[in-house]
């Protein structure tokens, strides 16, 4: 793993002025760091519950992430982030989001009666799912 190539680089927040900040330093570092791909092992149990109610998701999910989820979701259902809010939860460990799509193709369905049954949910499978509902 620790040969992977690295996938993103997305940069999601940036405060302050570096350039300023290091050109009135009095010792300079410089270094490359790289952020490998890993995995996490769950330590405790996981779910996620997603309700999509008057054109509004809520998902609560372990997720680390959930300002990348938001933009996930709405990518998936074609849907405005803005309509989107994500609650991480506290509980044990680090568990992983993969909980989240099952909860979310199981609210989809109790919303509008579309199965979604693979991932990703991209805009296309998902109005095929409602042609089809």
């Amino acid at each position: 793993m620790c040969a992977s190539k690295i996938a993103n680089e997305e940069v999601t927040s940036t405060v302050g002025d570096v350039a300023t900040a290091l050109g009135n330093g009095a010792k300079r570092l410089k270094a490359t760091y790289d952020f490998a791909i890993h995995t996490h092992g769950s330590i405790g149990p996981s779910c996620a519950i997603v309700d999509i109610k008057d054109g509004k998701l809520t998902c609560w999910t372990p997720s680390q992430a959930t300002h990348n989820l938001r933009k996930q979701l709405a990518a998936m259902l074609g849907m405005a982030p803005e309509t989107m809010r994500t609650i991480k939860p506290w509980g044990a460990g680090e568990p992983s989001a993969a909980v989240v799509p099952a909860a979310l193709c199981n609210a989809v369905f109790d919303a509008i009666g579309a199965r979604l049954r693979s991932v990703p949910f991209t805009p296309g499978k998902v109005r095929a799912a409602i042609q089809g509902a």
